[in-house]
Parts: C-alpha cells; structure tokens; sequence
C-alpha cells in the first residue's frame, strides 16, 4: 500500500475448535520476503494480535506475545466481527466493526505491506480487502 490505505478483513472464530488459536494479522513496512522471521507474529509492525476470542492492537516486537502495557485490549470478538487497519496521513489506526478504536503511536510513511504468522493451527482470515484512499 502507497499512502493512504486500509486492510478490511476478519477472523473466524469457533469456540468449540479455537480456544487456544494464536495468530496476528497487520502492515508491515517491508516486504515479507525482505524481512521474513518464518512467519513469526513480530515480523508484523501494526497488527490485531489474537489468542482465542481475544484481540490486541499491537505495535512491532510486542506483536509476538502481548504484555499488560505494550498492547490495548480490543476486547473479545465474532467471527463477524470486521477489523481494519488504516494509514491516513502517516498515522495507523486499528478499527473494529467500523469505529476507530486506536491510534499507534509510531508514525509510517513507507510502503506497507499485508501480513499474517499463525502460531498456531486453527485460525483463518475472511473477506480480507486492501483499498486505497482514506477511510
């Protein structure tokens, strides 16, 4: 994504089968190839961590495991529940069902780039859509 831009997408859950799915989906500002650590959630620089029904919006390393103070609590979610991730003007924003719910605090200008790293089996991304413009 060059710009303004957001990814749209969501997260299936079942109760049943994902307690314990771990996974995270973002931007990053390089190339998956360039900077590829074997799918590992940190390679991710702004991201929607996620441990069962769980979400976190998560900036950099502290995607791979998210500890009280280095990531904001999105709350529990549906599997129809619509996440974003939006770059106006340099800043990136986390949005949930629609509503902006945070703002990172590091800025970013470069390319970036759709993600994902799964640490566990279980879990998968729908209706992911990336546009291009602002929100």
């Amino acid at each position: 994504m060059e710009g303004d831009g957001a990814v749209w997408f969501k997260i299936s859950y079942n109760s049943t089968t994902d307690g314990a799915r771990k996974m995270a989906v973002g931007l990053n500002a390089y190339e998956v190839a360039e900077n590829d650590k074997k799918g590992k959630t940190e390679d991710i620089d702004f991201g929607i961590w996620v441990s069962g029904n769980q979400a976190w919006a998560v900036e950099g390393t502290a995607v791979s495991k998210p500890a009280v103070g280095s990531a904001t609590h999105l709350g529990s979610f549906k599997s129809d529940t619509k996440f974003g991730i939006a770059r106006h003007g340099g800043s990136v924003s986390v949005w949930v069902d629609g509503v902006k719910f945070y703002t990172f605090s590091k800025k970013e200008t470069a390319h970036l780039y759709v993600d994902t790293a799964f640490e566990t089996a279980g879990g998968s991304v729908t209706n992911c859509v990336l546009t291009s413009g602002a929100k």
